[in-house]
C-alpha cells in the first residue's frame, strides 16, 4: 500500500538514533501504525454503516 509514501517528511529522515538496528526498528513500527490508520478509515468509511445495521429486524 503505497497511500502513506506521501507524507513529509519521510519517515526515515527522521530516525537518526546512531544505531542501525534502532533505526529500522523505529522505522517499521512508524510505517505499520501509518498503515493501520489508513486500514482503520478505510474499514470506517466501507464496513460501519453496514455493521451497525446488520441483525436489526
Amino acid at each position: 500500500n503505497d497511500c502513506f509514501y506521501h507524507v513529509k517528511p519521510k519517515v526515515a529522515e527522521l530516525t537518526h538514533s546512531g544505531n542501525a538496528v534502532v533505526d529500522k526498528c523505529i522505522i517499521t513500527f512508524s510505517t505499520l501504525i501509518m498503515e493501520v490508520d489508513i486500514l482503520m478509515e478505510k474499514a470506517r468509511s466501507t464496513f460501519y454503516n453496514a455493521l451497525i445495521v446488520y441483525g436489526e429486524d
